[in-house]
Parts: structure tokens; sequence; C-alpha cells
């Protein structure tokens, strides 16, 4: 685990009142996201997102939240790999698909290809958040870009310390400090 302190670094919850940012209601707009980006580059989790979508998430509706709850509800924590480098999403993102799991860069890059995958601006962040014992502790989450405004997803936080809205915040909103 990322060994973050909840009670230590997190913001009231009040402080987190989380509307849906991002949901798409306007049809147009929806329609105009939605498959933009077919291709990770590894054919084989081509199919498993392109599965997943089909069987898990579907095209209609707010898909980048049922695509944050599918990843948060769906998968499990396990320590692995560190700093990763380069374009690490696609392959993190097939790791924790056939893992069943993985730690927050594993998170981040199954939720961020998704997001790719119905044509939203996400990229993965590797940084650090405050830990438990003071300092800082490597982590991983996903930014997406909407409307000129950059906000913060982060499903392993989600998934960790539950109660705290990690959905489409802006950083001055987010429960806990995040530095890249």
């Amino acid at each position: 685990r990322s060994g973050l302190a909840p009670d230590r670094y997190l913001a009231a919850p009040s402080d987190t009142s989380g509307v849906a940012i991002g949901s798409t209601t306007d049809k147009d707009a929806a329609l105009r996201l939605r498959f933009e980006k077919t291709t990770s580059g590894i054919a084989e989790l081509d199919a498993k997102l392109a599965w997943i979508r089909d069987n898990k998430i579907g095209t209609d509706g707010d898909v980048l939240r049922r695509s944050f709850d599918y990843v948060v509800n769906n998968y499990v924590y396990r320590s692995g790999s560190l700093y990763p480098s380069g374009d690490w999403a696609p392959p993190f993102a097939l790791e924790m698909i056939n893992n069943g799991g993985g730690n927050c860069y594993h998170f981040a890059a199954l939720f961020c290809v998704l997001a790719q995958s119905y044509g939203y601006d996400a990229t993965v962040i590797s940084g650090s958040v405050p830990s438990l014992s003071g300092g800082w502790v490597p982590h991983g989450w996903v930014e997406v870009r909407l409307n000129g405004t950059v906000y913060v997803c982060d499903p392993d936080l989600a998934y960790e310390i539950r109660g705290y809205n990690w959905f489409m915040i802006t950083y001055g909103q987010a429960p806990t400090t995040y530095k890249k």
C-alpha cells in the first residue's frame, strides 16, 4: 500500500462534495468522446479493453465514472513495480487485467487506458503523496483534461481510502497533496 495516512493528510469530507464533473449529458458531446482512440499499441490489451467496454461499462451515460468504478471495484491492491518510466500505461494496464490487481501504478494505468479508449484526454502521472511516517512515498494517479481544466482521478486511493471523492477533482479539491 502507499503508506498514506488517511487521518493526517486528508481534508475534511465536506471539502469533497464531488459532483460528477465530466459526466456527458449532451448526447452529441458524448458521441464525439466515444471510441476516438481504439488502440493502445498492444493487441491483447485492446481486445481485453473492448471486452470490458462491451460487457462491463457500456457506451451510454457517464462512461468515465463507470470506468473509474469498474477499476476500483474489480481489482485488488498488490505490491509490484515502482517508478515506471516511458509509456508505462499500456503494459501496466495489461498486467492489472491479467493479474486481477496491482499497485497504484496499475490502478492508474488501467483507468487511464479505459478513459482514453472512450476518447478522454487522460494521462498517467508518476509522483508522490504524503507518507504515514512523514515525508513522501511514490504514487501513481491519472489526470483528465476536460474543458480546459485538469482533474485528478485516483483509483488506487479510492480503493484504499473509501469515503472521500477521488474522482474528477482538481488538485485544490483533493483529499491529499499530490507532488509531481
